[in-house]
């Protein structure tokens, strides 16, 4: 957290969405926080959990070490999800990157660490040609995202958000982006796992 006490405009956090049938966590960069419909630039961290509070943000697209998954991390390439959109009034279209609002109850604050793709033999550094000349960017440990995933997902349950509430995005422009996906290529439903044998010991209705 940048700001210390206080969460403000800039700041990543973590959430659960919908994507293609699949609940999944996303790392995600905030553009806009608003509190009782009023934008604000920042709000302090124990205020963030209220109703009133929404944060909308674009996801970051990660890719993982070349690690088995509950060792691996995962490092910003430094683009965002991109979905595509129709360019209104003509037949063409464009990828835009995605945007999403979800309710301050639905975030997990989360700091990365700083790392160098140029140092590192556990990541292909083609795959970060977005990234500055220095080649520095976030990482992210795997059990903070599983440990965030299961977190989340409890805060809905307890909450009464249902899996229909919880935003749903559209398949992006490409789907190897997002939900994030292991080096393997499979997507990284594993979070799941945890947390659908969970249900049993929630409020059921969270599925309705």
């Amino acid at each position: 957290i940048t700001g210390g006490n206080t969460f403000i405009i800039g700041d990543i956090f973590l959430t659960i969405v919908c994507c293609d049938a699949t609940l999944t966590i996303a790392l995600v960069h905030s553009t806009l926080i608003e509190c009782h419909d009023i934008t604000c630039h920042d709000i302090l961290v124990v205020n963030i959990g209220t109703p009133e509070v929404k944060l909308t943000s674009q996801i970051l697209t990660l890719i993982p070490t070349l690690q088995p998954a509950e060792k691996c991390s995962w490092l910003w390439t430094g683009e965002y999800v991109e979905t595509n959109s129709n360019i209104q009034g003509i037949n063409q279209s464009m990828d835009k990157i995605v945007e999403i609002t979800v309710p301050g109850i639905l975030r997990e604050l989360a700091n990365p660490e700083m790392t160098c793709v140029r140092m590192r033999s556990d990541i292909n550094s083609d795959k970060f040609f977005a990234l500055n000349n220095l080649g520095n960017t976030w990482i992210i440990e795997e059990a903070a995202l599983s440990l965030a995933c299961n977190t989340l997902w409890c805060k809905a349950c307890k909450n009464n958000i249902t899996l229909k509430s919880i935003i749903h995005l559209a398949t992006p422009s490409d789907p190897s982006t997002f939900p994030y996906s292991l080096a393997d290529g499979v997507s990284y439903i594993i979070f799941l796992s945890t947390v659908l044998i969970q249900l049993s010991r929630f409020n059921r209705r969270c599925l309705h």
